[in-house]
């Protein structure tokens, strides 16, 4: 009796173990981000998600973990703390928060391999507070830097040239003096909104997202629009809906304004040329 009734907690002990160590061990898969229109929402432990904050969701690791995200393609990595927990997923492992995801170039990419692995015994470090409205930055961080500003206030020192088809109130639509026709693939949805980029146009955009459906670029734009971006527009092209900052005279300026974006608005994208 006591060798059958021994050998079953032994097994269930060395069970416990052995899952608690598959935890603790590295693993990979698929990272994602929040998506903006989270922001200031509840976790599932509580605590309001912060897009400029270094966190994260995970499916096993409790609140408060400290994590280690690093890309597998160039290495670049992220310290972030676990304050949500992920339902099943089987492909995604973890979700960061913007300014995470900013530090690993996850933003432009939209989704990564990478490497999770537990750090500091999943103890937080001192100079966290555990104060829901602090923000734990990791130290000697470059993108501890970010500051996130709501509601955003687009810097004026960037001279933009109207770049939009404008819908008339008869439901007809106008066109500025570099528009010409609207394409011929343009949706309905997408003119209608007010925010379609007029064809014909030269110069540099910076290109924030892509979608399939108009409407959800729609919904996209109208978002930044409320946050004070008031140069966002839709770009059809090859047959997607690209939502992109318009319009450019020069790369150079282009540039300097998304670098603007990353440092302020935690916003990342592409410049990318008109044709």
């Amino acid at each position: 009796m006591k060798v059958r009734f021994t050998l079953p907690l032994f097994f269930l002990s060395f069970s416990g173990l052995t899952a608690q160590n598959s935890y603790n061990s590295p693993e990979t898969g698929l990272a994602v981000y929040y998506a903006d229109d989270l922001h200031g929402q509840a976790t599932s432990y509580g605590e309001p998600y912060r897009r400029e904050a270094f966190t994260a969701a995970h499916q096993h690791y409790p609140s408060g973990t400290m994590l280690r995200v690093t890309r597998l393609d160039n290495g670049q990595s992220v310290e972030v703390r676990v304050n949500d927990k992920m339902g099943a997923d089987p492909e995604r492992r973890i979700i960061l928060s913007r300014a995470a995801a900013m530090q690993i170039g996850l933003v432009a990419a939209g989704k990564l391999q990478v490497r999770i692995e537990r750090i500091n015994g999943g103890s937080l470090p001192a100079e966290y507070s555990a104060g829901q409205n602090n923000n734990y930055y990791p130290a000697g961080s470059r993108s501890g830097q970010l500051r996130a500003r709501s509601p955003f206030e687009e810097p004026r020192s960037y001279a933009f040239e109207d770049a939009r088809i404008r819908p008339e109130s008869s439901g007809q639509n106008t066109y500025s003096a570099y528009a010409g026709q609207p394409p011929a693939a343009s949706s309905g949805v997408v003119l209608n909104s007010g925010r379609a980029l007029a064809p014909g146009l030269s110069g540099y955009v910076i290109q924030l997202a892509s979608y399939d459906e108009g409407a959800n670029a729609v919904s996209y734009v109208n978002q930044l629009l409320k946050q004070g971006l008031q140069h966002a527009y839709i770009w059809e092209k090859d047959g997607m809906n690209r939502v992109v900052i318009a319009r450019f005279q020069d790369k150079a300026s282009a540039t300097d304004y998304l670098n603007e974006l990353r440092r302020q608005y935690l916003l990342d994208g592409i410049v990318v040329q008109l044709k």
